[in-house]
């Protein structure tokens, strides 16, 4: 526990920090922006109820040990739980950007939001929906705009072993000026009322791409 704690904390630092010691903003271009957006760092970050970082094997009827459901998805993926008798579930991940405002007001900028997202295969009629939202907040968090990338259970693969998988979903925005903070959220929408759905996700990116 005290080791977990300790890797949040680091990770919090790194969140806050990563801006504040960057002397040339240009240099961020072209980096994940997202902290442990691959759940290598258990659930640092990241904060939402029913949301945790697994590792692949640890649940046996979702992947095998060894055979992680991202490229390169290393050993440990998310996994977001909606409880019975709930409509959704999310977790949030926050990029504050304020030290970069100057720099994003003059600078007309895209950014990539992409990761890999799914749950359990199914073609049944009632089916849980995963997705990444991200949303654009100003410095007194008035919301300029969002979008997002979503999996339909009925959409997924049928997976080679287990009973999950996870496809890439991919999507380009222009960055809203004014823009201060970022929000990232996980959302898993329950197949039904009286069902427990999970959703899973893995190498979450951020890029940011000036644009000329």
């Amino acid at each position: 526990m005290a080791t977990t704690k300790l890797i949040i904390c680091l990770c919090l630092l790194f969140t806050v920090n990563m801006f504040a010691q960057e002397k040339n903003p240009s240099s961020l271009l072209g980096k994940n922006l997202i902290i442990n957006g691959g759940a290598e760092s258990g659930e640092a970050a990241w904060r939402g109820e029913g949301f945790e970082s697994a590792r692949y094997g640890s649940f046996g009827d979702e992947w095998d040990v060894g055979v992680a459901g991202a490229p390169n998805g290393g050993d440990s993926y998310f996994r977001l739980t909606v409880r019975e008798g709930k409509e959704s579930a999310i977790a949030k991940h926050i990029i504050d950007l304020s030290r970069l405002a100057e720099f994003i007001d003059k600078n007309p900028l895209e950014i990539t939001l992409s990761g890999y997202i799914g749950g359990s295969p199914t073609q049944e009629e009632k089916f849980a929906v995963t997705s990444l939202i991200i949303n654009f907040l100003d410095a007194d968090k008035k919301t300029l705009g969002s979008s997002s990338i979503e999996v339909k259970e009925t959409e997924l693969p049928k997976a080679e072993i287990g009973a999950s998988s996870m496809v890439l979903r991919t999507k380009t925005e222009k960055l809203p000026k004014g823009t201060q903070i970022i929000e990232i959220a996980l959302k898993v929408k329950n197949a039904c009322s009286n069902c427990t759905s999970i959703g899973y996700a893995d190498n979450i990116s951020l890029v940011f791409k000036q644009v000329k």
